[in-house]
C-alpha cells in the first residue's frame, strides 16, 4: 500500500506530537489544523498546559493524547470560550475585577507612622482651608493637626477662607445652599423648583438672618437686571453632582425688552468644563444721521450712565462706547420713494432711488474685542429688521451688542473669573493668557449650533489706558 493511501498515524509513543499527512512528513513539535494549514509549535500544547501563548498571547489548539488519526487527533477550537475570554479582556468588568483584586491597604498605618511635628511643619506650608479638610480627611489626621484650623476660620479676617472651606462640601449637602454673607448652610425653601425672576420680584431662595443687612452677590446683566450669584451655583452644582443639587442652565435663559428704552435683551447659558458660559444679545432700532447727543440718548442710561446693553466692570477703561458709536455712523439712509420724488420736482436725484441700504462696518468695529482685564468678549453688528411702525412691513436697521462671558465653576464669588468681571479681583486677571487662542465666543457657539465662529480677536483696550471720573476723561 502506497504512503498516500495509508491512514495517517502517529509515528511512535515517545512522537505523539509528530503528524504524517497524506503528502508527506510534518516536522515534530507541529501542528496541521483540520482545514489544512500548519500551525507554529507554539499552537501544539497538551491539554493540561496553559491555554494562551507565553510569547504571543494568542490560544492554542489543544491535541487530545488518545486520539491518533489527523480526523480526531486535533480539537476544533472553542470559538463560544474565545470571544467569551475577548469581551471579558476589553469590558469594564475586567478593570473593576483588577481593581478589586488590587486594592490597596488602608492608609492609615502610614499616615500614622508619620510624627506630628512632621504633619504639624506640612501644615505650615498649606492654606488654612486645606489644613481643615485635611483634618476633616481622617481620625488620624484629626488627631495630628487637631481642631485649631477651624476655630480660625471662625475669625472674620479669615472669612475666605472659610468659603473655600465650605464650598467643598456641596457634594454632601443637596438640599443646602452656601450663604457667602454670613458663611453658613441654608435649607432650601424651593428646592428643585428655583426658577431666575426679575429684580423687583421677591424670590428668596433661602431664608438667612442675615440677608436683610447684606447684598448677596450677584452680577449686573442689563439695565435693571441682575444675575445672582446663587443661580450660578445651582447650575453649576447640578451639572456637577446631579439634578438633585439644583437646576439646569437652560432653565437661566430669558427674552424680554427694557421698560426705559427700545433695547430688547436675549440671555442664554451652558457649561463647558465646568464653567458657566453666558451669552446676552442686545438689539436696539437705530434711526440714520444720528447725532451725538442722539448716540448717547441711545446707548446710554440717564442714571448712573451706564450702558444698557450688557457689559462687565472694564467698559469705561476700553474703547466698547467708541466702537458703538462708529457703527451707529455706518448706518445708510434709505433708499428715496417714488412720493419723495415727486415732491423734489424736476431736481430729483437719480442715484437716491437706487441707493444701497445694507450696512458695511469698518476695520475699527467689525471684529471681536475682548477685555483684556476679564474673560469678557464683545461684538457689535448692524442688522436689519422689521419695522411695523407705519402700519405696514416695512424694514429698519438696528445695532446688535453680543457679549459672551465666563462665569467661572460657581464654587465661589471669590472665583477668579466671576471676580474678574465684577472688578472685584485682588490680583490683575490676564485674560489673553487665562482662555488662550480658543475664544469664549467660539466655544459658546460651537457648543450650541455647531458653528464655527471663525472672526478676529482684537484687545477691548488696546492702548491699556485707565479712566475715571475724578479726572474727567
Amino acid at each position: 500500500m502506497s504512503m498516500s493511501n495509508q491512514l495517517v498515524h502517529l509515528r511512535g509513543p515517545k512522537d505523539n506530537r509528530g503528524l504524517v499527512c497524506s503528502k508527506g512528513i510534518v516536522a515534530k513539535d507541529s501542528l496541521v489544523s483540520p482545514n489544512g494549514f500548519r500551525l507554529g509549535r507554539h499552537f501544539s500544547e497538551d491539554a493540561s498546559s496553559s491555554h494562551v501563548d507565553s510569547q504571543t498571547g494568542e490560544r492554542r489548539y489543544s491535541i487530545s493524547s488518545e486520539t491518533s488519526t489527523l480526523v480526531g487527533g486535533a480539537r476544533p477550537v472553542d470559538t463560544t470560550e474565545l470571544l467569551h475570554s475577548l469581551s471579558r479582556r476589553l469590558s469594564q468588568d475586567s478593570d473593576v475585577e483588577t481593581l478589586r483584586e488590587e486594592e490597596r491597604e488602608p492608609g492609615e498605618p502610614m499616615v500614622e507612622s508619620l510624627s506630628p511635628q512632621l504633619w504639624t511643619r506640612i501644615a505650615q506650608f498649606a492654606t488654612l482651608s486645606d489644613v481643615a479638610s485635611l483634618a476633616l480627611s481622617s481620625k488620624t489626621l484629626q488627631s495630628r493637626l487637631g481642631s485649631e484650623a477651624w476655630r480660625a476660620m471662625k475669625e472674620p479676617e479669615q472669612k475666605r477662607q472659610k468659603i473655600e472651606f465650605l464650598a467643598r462640601l456641596n457634594k454632601d449637602l443637596p438640599a443646602y445652599l452656601l450663604c457667602f454673607p454670613c458663611g453658613q448652610y441654608h435649607l432650601r425653601t424651593q428646592l428643585g423648583q428655583e426658577r431666575f425672576r426679575i429684580n423687583y420680584v421677591t424670590n428668596p431662595l433661602f431664608n438667612c438672618p442675615m440677608a436683610q443687612h447684606s447684598r448677596l452677590p450677584r452680577m449686573r446683566l442689563t439695565h435693571a437686571r441682575e444675575l445672582p450669584f446663587a443661580f450660578v451655583q445651582l447650575a453649576t452644582r447640578a451639572k456637577r453632582f446631579g439634578s438633585s443639587y439644583g437646576i439646569t442652565a437652560d432653565s437661566l435663559g430669558r427674552r424680554w425688552k427694557c421698560s426705559d428704552s427700545e433695547w430688547t435683551h436675549n440671555t442664554r447659558f451652558i457649561i463647558h468644563k465646568g464653567h458657566l458660559l453666558m451669552r446676552v444679545v442686545s438689539t436696539c432700532p437705530a434711526p440714520t444721521d444720528i447725532t451725538p447727543t442722539g448716540e448717547r440718548m441711545l446707548l446710554f442710561e440717564r442714571g448712573d450712565f451706564f450702558p444698557y446693553f450688557s457689559c462687565c466692570a472694564h467698559w469705561k477703561e476700553g474703547e466698547l462706547s467708541k466702537i458703538c458709536k462708529c457703527a451707529l455712523r455706518h448706518i445708510p439712509k434709505a433708499p428715496e420713494t417714488l412720493r419723495s420724488r415727486l415732491k423734489s420736482g424736476y431736481n430729483f436725484n437719480v442715484a437716491n432711488r437706487y441707493r444701497d441700504f445694507t450696512a458695511k462696518s469698518c476695520d475699527d468695529c467689525r471684529d471681536i474685542r475682548r477685555c483684556p482685564e476679564c474673560p469678557s468678549e464683545y461684538l457689535v453688528e448692524l442688522k436689519l429688521i422689521e419695522d411695523r411702525s407705519q402700519g405696514q412691513i416695512g424694514f429698519k436697521h438696528a445695532i446688535i451688542v453680543t457679549r459672551w462671558s465666563d462665569l467661572g465653576d460657581g464654587s465661589s464669588p471669590y472665583n477668579i473669573e466671576w471676580a474678574a468681571c465684577n472688578g472685584e479681583n485682588e490680583e490683575r486677571y490676564d485674560s489673553f493668557q487665562m482662555v488662550g487662542r480658543r475664544t469664549i465666543s467660539g466655544t459658546f457657539e460651537s457648543e450650541v449650533s455647531n458653528h464655527l465662529f471663525l472672526k478676529r480677536v482684537l484687545s477691548l483696550n488696546p492702548k491699556g489706558e485707565t479712566r475715571s471720573e475724578t479726572s474727567n476723561d
